[in-house]
């Protein structure tokens, strides 16, 4: 088998996470979260109830949504709604120990493009995105081609 593929075979998901996550309090408003994914620049982000448990998603998608679904909505009354109303609530999450194709494919079955890593409490340790398959897989085969050098 190729070298690149048993790389990317042996790969966890506490190898390519993203440690540093950013996380939104499901008490905030939507004004407050979209101020702190422009700040951060980021598109989501896990929502975290008061005991930093991962309750929830909020994405740029669920923005796009609600004003899709709710065009003749009051957009200062919009901005006011708590993030709880609004983030997708079924929580798909991985573990850091769990391989990188597992949270790849569960990526692709529910069509999401980012996975909250959680603990066995149920608290956010990371946050894996597509971005961070996609890199753990030009990674791989770079180092293939300069081991064959």
């Amino acid at each position: 088998m190729d070298s690149a593929v048993d790389r990317l075979l042996t790969l966890k998901v506490k190898d390519v996470m993203t440690r540093n996550v950013v996380c939104v309090s499901m008490d905030i408003s939507l004004a407050e979260a979209a101020a702190i994914f422009v700040e951060k620049k980021i598109s989501g982000a896990p929502v975290v109830d008061q005991q930093n448990r991962c309750v929830g998603i909020l994405s740029a998608t669920d923005y796009v949504k609600h004003e899709r679904f709710m065009p003749d909505a009051d957009a200062a009354a919009t901005d006011q709604q708590a993030v709880r109303d609004q983030m997708s609530k079924g929580v798909q999450s991985v573990r850091p120990e769990q391989t990188l194709l597992t949270a790849a494919r569960m990526m692709c079955v529910r069509h999401v493009h980012r996975l909250p890593v959680l603990d066995a409490d149920g608290q956010p340790v990371g946050l894996i995105t597509s971005m961070d398959v996609v890199a753990a897989m030009v990674n791989a085969f770079d180092e293939r081609d300069a081991a064959a050098m």
